[in-house]
């Protein structure tokens, strides 16, 4: 049987809105097959507070709950420095 739209989307990666759980860079696709992701960072304001989207980011003028925002979310992951580049770099341990 083949998957439905939502299980292609999460085998992908992507998760629901309600999902995000950390505060880091997300890719955000609003799920219209004619658009793209975009970039976003979401910050974790709080146990009893939605994570957000910081404001300043694509035109907003205010914070936009991530729960509110709906979507699919893929998490960017950070990139591994290794220990000898920061070395080189700032001269000093991680």
């Amino acid at each position: 049987m083949p998957l439905s739209h939502e299980e292609e989307v999460l085998a992908d990666g992507w998760v629901p809105a309600d999902r995000v759980s950390e505060q880091a860079w997300y890719w955000w696709w609003n799920g219209d097959e004619d658009s793209g992701p975009v970039i976003v960072s979401v910050f974790m304001g709080g146990p009893l507070t939605p994570p957000f989207a910081t404001a300043g980011q694509l035109g907003w003028t205010v914070a936009q709950d991530v729960p509110g925002m709906g979507g699919w979310w893929m998490k960017i992951p950070e990139p591994e420095i290794r220990l000898e580049w920061r070395r080189a770099v700032f001269g000093m341990d991680a």
